[in-house]
């Protein structure tokens, strides 16, 4: 008996050492509510995550073949059960960016990384409450006869926290495919303070902004288009939408420049669909932020939230929408993009969606698949609404 004890303990240390992981790819796969909610920071790096796990299958199986016992069978066909989850997501996506007709860069995709994110300056374009409010710039790489099409960039962050800089790699990738791109600072709300309108004018005043100065800076504001991801994507839609339709004119006393496209990636389409629907795990943050950005509830405030809604807010006039999102999002359901599909259907407006299966929020991390992906669809879908 005593022979058998120190086997036992190495089974199991080698269990809890070897496990995790490949248990935590086998939830993903299964879309397993709550538990799968690490997937929110890992599958963006699933070919680093596959080789990993292949190591650690091939440590439970070299084990397991030296001692024969069940309990090492059993855990190297879980390890092996966790390796063959990492390559379906990887196939998954693979498959995804072929359909999307997208080439892949897999040494980029081994290991995400922002790589250069320097700008070219901030100018100040609004000041309220007495604070300015900058437009990072990033100037298109090459010098071209015609001006360059012009990216205003709206960051995320629940609308209540976040940077203008956060999304600097896309920036910088924009501007390196010959765009001039904008990234704008806007007023965050905070519990005294629920400025869900006053950030669609922000967004607006930076329109008009550009509508004035791009041209300076080498930008053709009759190209002009609008990204963001998660709440920047929000108001990328939301405002895009009342600029097309011309409800912001009166209040900045000024004709915008229409919006001729929209790319964002895991836009809350609808607000009030993910203060009800989203996972268990963040219901509290998404309703403390919901409440700070809308003062309540849905319930409490159904008119506030419509303002933000893109399916209400649409119209024929609306700019056709790219929308990149993960299906295992654990803070927006997939169910919130539908009602926002079928009406763009109904107002024969173009939009593409890109669903990645095992995806969550925060997907588009610079490198990979899914940022690589989103990318080169987002120049193809500039290039067809000019």
């Amino acid at each position: 008996m005593e022979k058998n004890k120190p086997s036992r303990v190495s089974t199991i240390l080698a269990g809890c050492i070897t496990l995790p992981l490949p248990i935590l790819m086998l939830l993903i796969l299964f879309h397993i509510p709550v538990l799968s909610v690490p997937a929110f920071r890992i599958v963006p790096y699933i070919l680093l995550i596959t080789v990993i796990v292949f190591f650690l299958a091939a440590v439970d199986l070299f084990l397991w073949r030296r001692k024969k016992t069940l309990s090492g069978k059993i855990i190297f066909c879980l390890a092996l059960a966790g390796f063959l989850s990492c390559l379906i997501i990887d196939a998954s996506e693979l498959v995804i960016a072929k359909k999307q007709h997208v080439s892949v860069d897999l040494s980029a995709a081994f290991y995400p990384d922002d790589g250069d994110i320097s700008y070219d300056g901030d100018l100040s374009y609004l000041n309220y409450e007495g604070k300015d409010y900058v437009l990072s710039l990033w100037l298109p790489k090459d010098a071209v006869k015609e001006k360059a099409p012009v990216l205003l960039w709206i960051h995320g962050g629940g609308w209540t926290s976040g940077s203008n800089h956060d999304a600097a790699a896309h920036c910088k990738y924009f501007s390196e495919h010959g765009y001039l791109v904008a990234s704008v600072e806007y007023p965050l709300s905070t519990s005294e303070t629920h400025l869900y309108t006053i950030q669609q004018g922000a967004v607006a005043k930076a329109v008009q902004w550009l509508k004035y100065h791009a041209s300076s800076f080498g930008g053709n504001i009759n190209r002009l288009y609008l990204g963001g991801s998660s709440a920047g994507g929000n108001l990328a839609i939301a405002t895009a939408a009342r600029i097309n339709k011309g409800d912001l004119d009166p209040i900045l006393g000024d004709t915008l420049p229409k919006i001729k496209a929209v790319s964002t990636c895991y836009p809350p389409v609808d607000p009030a669909k993910v203060y009800n629907g989203c996972d268990l795990v963040f219901r509290s943050r998404i309703h403390n932020v919901c409440t700070q950005n809308w003062g309540g509830s849905p319930k409490e405030y159904p008119e506030r939230y419509a303002e933000s809604t893109a399916s209400v807010l649409m119209d024929g006039s609306m700019a056709p929408t790219l929308i990149m999102y993960g299906r295992l999002d654990h803070l927006i359901p997939d169910s919130s993009y539908k009602s926002f599909t079928n009406r763009m259907k109904e107002y024969e407006i173009g939009f593409c969606t890109i669903a990645f299966p095992f995806s969550d929020h925060g997907c588009d991390l610079s490198g990979s698949i899914e940022s690589q992906v989103w990318r080169q669809k987002t120049l193809e879908w500039f290039e067809q609404y000019q």
